[in-house]
């Protein structure tokens, strides 16, 4: 049997390995005398033909594998099912736009996926930013050529999305029900982008960390500001809609559960963030360059991490893959990274320290609010690696529930916020500790204040209310410094203070969204309130000043996206006797996925809050289980979080254009 779609896809990525290999050859022939064939070495070496290979090899690999992967999209969208990939993810009556979806939905498309975006990140940076960085240009590529080789490796030979089956079936089994809603159409590859893109500041690091001239290149981190900002926006955004999907889709209320792959997704945000401000330290007060090194390698250390734990079977979650040999290649490719970092950042000798002036300056509170993020970073890590361990060693299973993660990582961003709230009152400038001292009172009597409130009112809340006090402050404190922006006197329009002003703007912008997404999560989470009731048709269910009305149970065939049936509830929600909406929670039942059927949530929205409705089971008589949340200020939650992505997309903003003027 032959398809020519299979044919020419596995070609595509046969060739983009073969061309990553030539271009790590090519770097050896350059950089290391060769027995036999020095004297062509000599010839070659004094040109630049070796560096342009190499470049037209990266644009060749970006090329083949987008024409593999749109052989694979295409693949779908004609119901080619000799192809055992599309036979396994797709059907006849999949809606077009699902069959995106089902592009990434398992093992082998999201591995190609992650591929394409990866060439595709690296041949954007190779024509825009290379040529910034003069001597380590071909370590650079060399060390791309490195990543893609190793990516490519189990797609060509282990988990190719272009093997052929033995039957030519007529219908394919379908998406994954989980996947038929809209958002997943750009949180995977969205979140996949993000963890790609921490590959360029880890390729950069280690260039530079291996440079053979000593302190080459110290400043990489600010040069590539713009694509460690790229890497903070598209993980947050993933893990924004992700946690949108969970909180729509999964049927329980919440938005973040703790879970495994949820834990790891954002494992490689936080080492960016720390990143980003280590660089402001380094471009305003020099030094850190050790730190930036560690930081800059660690993100796309742990994004192979967060593809070992999704891929491997090693952790349950709803996330996750099939159990699968891969897993152990990709903890192969984990320690190749993980030694090639351990090298680069030995075998460079920088020196320089920041010069701290004061302990109440900002440089302080930035070096301390990196010291927490980092410690966040690592408790997180440490709660997906012992259980492993553990059952690797004593061949029993620990869960970690919700409770835990809330007492131990909750207690860590708390003091996180909290220091942030502080520092988000300190001049920019550092004059005086008195001056100092005077900026953060306000914060601080804010604190003593609601501290006295839970005491109170409540002791128990204490650290709920310190929580809320901390969120305020930076607020507050992030305010009083936009108005210092706005109101500065003798503000010259050129593009250097046009550039000063954005990124001043935006990082407050940035810490406010911070402060109410920790606002919204606490509320939704702390004061959430759940009730659970069966009623029949026409009966009603009431809850403080809100009553549900059940008027009817209603079945249909859509017949299509593989849904056999919908099944779906008329609820009418009143509050103080009067009609506000109609909510119509269900569920819908698949025809190749019979054990698996998937809520059909409805959500009341408001400022104040959601009242979340869910359809949970029903009897013969249609008497009908249902499950409602109250989730207090979630939305405020959502709001942070747009909040926080427009503060770092204006900071691209300032990278990317106001720059180039």
């Amino acid at each position: 049997m032959f398809n020519i779609l299979s044919a020419v896809g596995f070609t595509g990525t046969f060739l983009a390995l073969g061309l990553s290999i030539i271009n790590i050859s090519l770097y050896f022939i350059h950089k290391f005398k060769i027995p036999y064939i020095e004297s062509y070495q000599k010839k070659i070496k004094d040109n630049n033909f070796i560096f342009s290979m190499m470049k037209i090899n990266i644009y060749l690999i970006n090329l083949c594998l987008f024409i593999a992967i749109a052989c694979l999209y295409i693949a779908i969208l004609t119901n080619q099912f000799n192809i055992s990939y599309v036979f396994s993810v797709s059907s006849i009556n999949l809606e077009t736009k699902y069959k995106w979806a089902a592009l990434y939905s398992s093992q082998e498309g999201s591995l190609l996926l992650w591929a394409f975006i990866l060439s595709t990140f690296i041949h954007i940076f190779v024509r825009t930013s290379l040529n910034k960085f003069h001597e380590l240009q071909l370590s650079i590529v060399s060390i791309f050529s490195i990543i893609i080789m190793l990516t490519l490796i189990p797609l060509v030979l282990f988990t190719s999305p272009f093997v052929l089956s033995a039957i030519n079936q007529i219908d394919g089994k379908g998406l994954n029900p989980l996947l038929i809603d809209p958002t997943m159409l750009i949180h995977p590859p969205i979140l996949l982008s993000g963890l790609v893109s921490t590959a360029i500041p880890f390729s950069v690091a280690i260039a530079t960390g291996i440079a053979t001239k000593k302190g080459i290149a110290v400043t990489w981190s600010v040069v590539i500001r713009k694509w460690i900002l790229v890497s903070i926006f598209l993980l947050t955004l993933g893990n924004i809609l992700g946690a949108w999907w969970a909180y729509t889709v999964l049927g329980w209320g919440g938005f973040w559960g703790w879970d495994p792959v949820e834990n790891s997704a954002i494992l490689a945000l936080l080492p960016m963030i720390g990143l980003l401000h280590a660089t402001y330290l380094h471009q305003k007060k020099g030094g850190f360059e050790y730190i930036n090194l560690l930081l800059g390698t660690l993100g796309f250390i742990l994004a192979i991490f967060t593809t070992f734990n999704v891929r491997s079977g090693a952790i349950d979650s709803v996330h996750s893959f099939a159990e699968s040999d891969i897993g152990l290649y990709y903890l192969i490719f984990l320690s190749v990274l993980v030694i090639l970092s351990i090298y680069s950042i030995n075998k460079n000798d920088f020196h320089g320290s920041i010069k701290i002036t004061s302990l109440l300056s900002k440089e302080s509170a930035i070096i301390i609010n990196i010291f927490i993020t980092t410690m966040i970073m690592l408790a997180i890590l440490s709660t997906l690696i012992l259980p492993i361990t553990f059952e690797m060693l004593k061949d029993q299973k620990i869960i970690l529930s919700p409770d835990f993660y809330n007492q131990t990582i909750g207690a860590l961003i708390l003091i996180l916020l909290t220091a942030l709230s502080i520092s988000s009152s300190l001049p920019k400038k550092f004059t005086s500790n008195k001056k100092s001292i005077l900026e953060v009172t306000p914060i601080l009597l804010l604190l003593s204040i609601f501290l006295l409130i839970a005491i109170i009112i409540n002791i128990d809340q204490i650290l709920i209310f310190l929580a809320f006090a901390s969120c305020i402050g930076i607020c507050y404190g992030s305010i009083i410094s936009i108005t210092r922006i706005k109101f500065k006197k003798n503000y010259n329009k050129n593009n250097l203070h046009i550039q000063l002003f954005i990124r001043s703007l935006s990082s407050h912008i940035t810490h406010i969204g911070l402060a109410l997404f920790a606002i919204g999560a606490i509320s939704a989470t702390t004061f959430q309130s759940h009730n659970q009731f069966t009623i029949a048709p026409g009966e009603s269910y009431n809850i403080g000043q809100y009553s549900f009305k059940y008027n009817a149970l209603r079945s249909r065939n859509p017949n299509k996206n593989g849904i056999e049936t919908e099944v779906i509830a008329d609820i009418s929600l009143f509050k103080n006797n009067k009609l506000i909406t109609s909510l119509f929670p269900g569920k819908n039942f698949f025809t190749s996925f019979p054990a698996q059927p998937v809520a059909i949530v409805d959500i009341d929205r408001s400022i104040i809050q959601d009242t979340y409705i869910f359809l949970q089971k029903w009897d013969n008589n249609l008497n009908t289980q249902f499950h409602i949340y109250i989730n207090p200020f979630i939305n405020l939650l959502w709001l942070g979080g747009l909040l926080y992505l427009l503060g770092t997309g204006m900071a691209l903003f300032e990278e990317s254009v106001v720059k180039n003027e």
